[in-house]
């Protein structure tokens, strides 16, 4: 007889067996067994030094041989048929990895080896899994028919051959940018996982045998899924798909379809559908009564006042979060085991009726009590955030999980109940008594519960302030580590002079919010209020108009302030600029409309650079040091001569909108910026001006220009400025920016202009427009020309579109998807119907005010959450109006949209109107002037609940 005898084996660090015998024994994992009989016998053990897995396949990456080394002791490389590894860092070398010939399923993260990966070794390779790192454009396997389960997902994959794959049943390529697939050879496929692709076209008609399909976040705008009758599992969440039939899919067992915009939601044949997913989905849309058989819901993110949980008899498994609830029906007989509320508005809920309940939460509701007493098989309950005060746990002997985070919880009782001495139960952050301290230090010490947790410092912030203001908080309680936040007011004509206690300042309040924290003790804060003393007043100006200015700004000390600027319509005349000399540090002024005489006198302000007077005629101008002057603008002041010669460092000259015919520049040589605007200058000599970049010349008289010696030149502005249409500019070799709007298109060519990267070319007559030659044209504007097809336009370089204003043009199509950069977009008084933005996923701006824009699709493919997005005044449709209420949820902040309502006249017979077309807003009126032609009249003219008004001396109008 014998019996047998197990002895753990424990080889010293780095070594390993090499063999043990003896005793008729054998190796069983880290065990040697052996026969114990009635004789005596001797084991013997050798061991080796240890050479690591890694050392033995001569792995090179280190990422890869740590996972290699973590394959455990005893494994050989001969016996790995799995081999999974998620690095820290990238792999970028697969040397080595051939040694395990015996492979059947390989998963590597974080690859990037490189757009080709070499893999042809592996006869036995059925599983292949490849994710995150570089950009793959191929995989070679020894026989790719042989590969049941492909997965290529993070890899930038834009483009795969996948034909001789034949015996796929899995296949996953999601979150790549791939643009197009063909999968038609893939018979067999069970499982296909396209989710954040940007393929725009998907034929799946042939796979019969399809169970799962993942198409969430696609460029979709359908898909068929006519005869799918197997498919069990579909998601389409997030996608563009607007049409879809359902009717086939009898076997669906899971259906997501969240922040997706599908018309009609037809589930009638869905017979077999146990799980549903439509967060932000428009709850009117759904038929709720074809889904009361389903097991499982997800519907959050969309406003609902109350939900009946009675209709859905099989109903176990619920999750309706952020959804503003203040009410929930939870029927007697009902099956709920699972059900998520968090973020909602309750202030009760029956949770008596959840009698089967594992899973529970309530979190950051206004709850201010909840009985559990039925709930006996909970496992997990989530209470944080509300103002509940008691809570017994005596009937929840199943808990494992309890969070109670910022309650109001006075009373706690029965957690001596709960079974598992180990079970989460986080109280922190609440202030509780000391009997309820003693209660937890009990449950703690005697009963040996060891997972509470508990805030056992808190910290009292009290809050003190003067007169003529107030807070939102008088007394903080805070935990360690946490920050608070307090909102201070001051009285009308108040502001806060002092912040001092808890280590604050001044500094720590941003936009009337002081941030305190964390701190280490309690602590009070002081706050002090005091009367804002106008600045005008410290200044001891006079005139009021002057004074309304100075007050506007933000500031509250003289010696902050450095620019003033007060050219507004808004500002009558300014008759005394007495007081302005207390400002020390007043570097830049803006006035208008002075009335101070011909001569104006800025002589007492010795640190003055930038001088701007709009509309004050002007005979001269006095300053304490006129070489001090770097910007001057003088413009709409009635000048018809003005003397720049002591003005010797000007880099700004601004004379636009006077009487000027010429100007003598000789001493201006620092000039940068010269502003002649709407001046009857005959002529102009800037050879002198080398440093000039940006020079303005709209509506002048000029019939011949010299640029020849400013070749700095970056900006040039000629428009209405009719006989420079011809000029060539080709010698310049910095211009980056051209202004040609209103100039003759006959006289214009793009050999021209060859360098511009802004082109501004803009009520011209254009009927179209070809940018060939235009090499660096990154800007283009085509605002008001009579453009009536999009594909006039010719773009020969897409990619480098950067701005595209087509404002106001009879282009009614639009496609712009080849601007793959484009980030500015202009469509105001554009009579376009449709805009697709999803393929200009760049954009940071939309400017379509007043366009005939009523619908929308793409806007979420736009990296920018803080694009600004205007549809003001546009005659949106319903869907086009809860689309862009869900984009603005989903966290584009900056969209404005506002309708307005199209008005269409037709006319017939002999006369005319001078409007076909337009849109008309909330309470708008207006005058459609009517012109019949001689010797005809007005017959009848109706619509739009309109009256005409009929006149002899001046055109009829009828007024809508």
């Amino acid at each position: 007889m014998y019996q047998k005898v197990g002895f753990e084996i424990l080889p010293a660090e780095g070594y390993e067996v090499d063999s043990i015998t003896g005793c008729e024994g054998y190796v069983d994992g880290n065990y040697y067994i052996a026969k114990a009989g009635s004789d005596n016998c001797e084991i013997i053990a050798k061991f080796k030094s240890r050479i690591s897995l890694a050392e033995q396949a001569k792995i090179k990456d280190p990422e890869l041989a740590k996972c290699f080394n973590n394959l455990g002791v005893g494994v050989t490389l001969e016996s790995v048929k799995e081999f999974v590894c998620f690095p820290s860092t990238e792999i970028r070398s697969l040397d080595g990895l051939t040694s395990l010939e015996n492979l059947e399923k390989l998963y590597l993260y974080n690859l990037n080896v490189g757009s080709h990966v070499e893999l042809s070794e592996f006869e036995k390779l059925e599983i292949l899994a490849l994710n995150g790192g570089g950009e793959i454009e191929s995989v070679k396997v020894f026989k790719p028919e042989n590969i049941l389960i492909l997965k290529l997902t993070e890899q930038n994959v834009s483009s795969l051959e996948l034909s001789s794959f034949t015996g796929l049943k899995e296949l996953n390529l999601s979150s790549n940018p791939l643009k197009e697939i063909e999968i038609s050879t893939l018979h067999d496929l069970n499982d296909l996982d396209l989710a954040w692709t940007d393929i725009s076209s998907l034929d799946i008609s042939d796979k019969l045998s399809l169970k799962a399909l993942n198409i969430a976040g696609v460029k979709l705008n359908n898909v068929d899924l006519t005869g799918l009758f197997e498919l069990e599992n579909l998601d389409i969440s997030s996608s563009k798909i607007t049409d879809v039939d359902f009717s086939d899919l009898t076997k669906l067992n899971k259906l997501d379809i969240s922040w997706t915009n599908v018309i009609n939601l037809d589930f009638s044949n869905l017979s077999s559908l146990k799980v549903f997913i439509a967060s932000g989905v428009d709850y009117n849309k759904i038929d709720w009564s074809e889904l009361y058989g389903i097991e499982s819901l997800f519907y959050t993110f969309y406003p609902l006042s109350d939900f009946d949980i009675a209709p859905f008899e099989n109903l176990n498994y619920l999750v309706l979060q952020f959804n503003g609830l203040s009410s929930i029906n939870i029927p007697e007989d009902n099956k709920i085991t699972y059900l998520d509320l968090r973020q909602n508005n309750l202030k009760a809920i029956d949770a008596n009726m959840l009698k089967d309940v594992e899973y529970l939460s309530v979190a950051y509701n206004d709850l201010e009590k909840i009985n559990i007493s039925n709930s006996n098989e909970l496992h997990i309950l989530n209470l944080s955030g509300n103002p509940i005060t008691s809570i017994d746990f005596s009937k929840n002997e199943e808990l494992t999980v309890v969070w109670a985070r910022k309650t109001l919880l006075s009373v706690i009782e029965g957690i001596e109940n709960i079974t598992d001495k180990e079970a989460f139960l986080d109280f922190r952050h609440n202030v509780f008594s000391d009997n309820i301290m003693n209660y937890f230090y009990e449950l703690i010490d005697e009963n040996l519960y060891s997972n509470i947790h508990l805030s056992d410092h808190y910290f009292e912030i009290t809050v003190n302030h003067s007169e003529n203001g107030s807070v939102d908080k008088s007394k903080v309680i805070t935990f360690e580590g946490e920050v608070e936040r307090i909102t201070i007011t001051p009285n009308e004509g108040y502001k806060v002079s002092g912040i001092s206690g808890c280590n604050t300042s001044l500094d720590d309040m941003v936009d009337n919010t002081l941030t305190v924290g964390p701190i280490s003790d309690s602590c009070g804060i002081e706050i002090e209020f005091v009367k804002i003393i106008p600045l005008a007043t410290l200044a001891g100006i006079t005139d009021p108009n002057l004074a309304k200015c100075v007050n506007k700004g933000m500031f509250e000390e003289l010696h902050e302030v450095d620019e003033l600027h007060c050219i507004w319509h808004e500002y009558s005349p300014i008759y005394s600029l007495e007081g302005l000399a207390l400002f020390p540090n007043l570097e830049t002024i803006g006035l208008s409309r002075l009335s101070l005489g011909g001569t104006i006198d800025f002589s007492f302000i010795p640190t003055l650079k930038n001088i701007h007077l709009r509309g004050s005629s002007i005979q001269s101008l006095i300053v304490a040091d006129p070489s001090m002057i770097e910007s001057l603008a003088l413009d709409f002041s009635d000048l018809s001569f003005f003397d720049t010669s002591s003005f010797i460092n000007l880099k700004e000259l601004n004379l636009a909108s006077n009487r000027l015919q010429s100007i003598d520049l000789s001493q201006n040589l620092k000039l940068e910026t010269l502003i002649l605007n709407s001046n009857p200058i005959t002529r102009l000599d800037v050879s002198n001006l080398s440093n000039l970049k940006d020079l303005r010349l709209q509506n002048v008289l000029l019939e011949f220009l010299d640029l020849t010696q400013n070749i700095s030149l970056e900006y040039l502005d000629i428009s209405e400025t009719y006989d420079l249409a011809g000029m060539d500019f080709s010698a310049l070799p910095n211009l980056k920016a051209l202004n040609i709007s209103q100039l003759n298109p006959r006289l214009i060519k793009n050999q021209q202009f060859p360098t511009v990267e802004k082109l501004y070319f803009t009520y011209s007559g254009l009927r179209s427009f070809n940018t060939e030659g235009l090499n660096n044209l990154t800007h283009l504007y085509l605002k008001g020309n009579p453009i009536s097809d999009i594909n006039k336009i010719l773009v020969s370089k897409p990619e480098q579109l950067i701005t595209f204003d087509i404002s106001d043009t009879m282009i009614t199509e639009l496609d712009i998807s080849q601007f793959v950069n484009l980030k500015i977009l202009e469509l105001e008084e554009s009579y376009i119907s449709h805009l697709d933005v999803s393929g200009n996923q760049n954009l940071e701006v939309i400017e379509a005010d007043n366009s005939w824009i009523s619908s929308i699709e793409g806007l979420e493919s736009i990296n920018e959450k803080y694009a600004f997005l205007k549809f003001n005044w546009t005659p949106l449709s319903y869907e086009a109006i809860n689309y862009l209420t869900k984009i603005r949820d989903d966290g584009y902040v900056n969209i404005e949209y506002s309708i307005s309502y199209p008005v269409i006249i037709n006319t017939i017979g002999s006369g005319g109107v001078d409007v076909n077309r337009l849109l008309l807003k909330d309470n708008e009126i207006v005058k459609i002037n009517l012109y019949p032609i001689v010797g005809h009249e007005i017959e009848k003219i109706t619509g739009c609940d309109g009256m005409l008004y009929e006149q002899d001396s001046l055109p009829s109008y009828y007024e809508v």
